[in-house]
């Protein structure tokens, strides 16, 4: 995966690259806890999944290689959820892929637009 999730996260909106920074965080955590990703908890702290701390460095040396940032040997640690953990890496080391750019607000807000037109339509036709 290396440079791929780079490449990928480049070329999606902002709304996309959340979901798609989460989903690759889940699947490098899944593959080390031996958990069904989509069954993956957000919120639940890897520790209390069964995550080591040789576990614990594996995980943040394939970060490294794969998102080309430099992480502290207790990011896991500091940051042990998948929701603390993405913000983390959004907010402080891939800060130039996540600030808001005029086209990404456009973007994002017609992909809300679209999600709810969805969500409308879906329980108006299921009363």
């Amino acid at each position: 995966m290396e440079n791929e999730i780079l490449n990928q996260l480049r070329e999606l909106s902002l709304y996309e690259r959340k979901q798609v920074l989460t989903h690759y965080l889940k699947h490098c955590a899944a593959s080390y806890l031996h958990i069904n990703l989509e069954e993956f908890p957000l919120d639940e702290s890897f520790f209390d999944l069964g995550l080591t701390s040789l576990k614990a460095v594996e995980i943040k040396y394939i970060l490294e290689k794969d998102l080309k940032i430099k992480l502290c040997s207790t990011i896991l640690f500091d940051h042990p959820t998948i929701n603390k953990l993405g913000e983390f890496i959004q907010c402080q080391k891939l800060k130039d892929l996540f600030e808001n750019t005029s086209k990404d607000k456009k973007n994002d807000l017609i992909s809300e637009t679209e999600k709810l037109d969805k969500e409308v339509l879906d329980q108006y036709f299921n009363l």
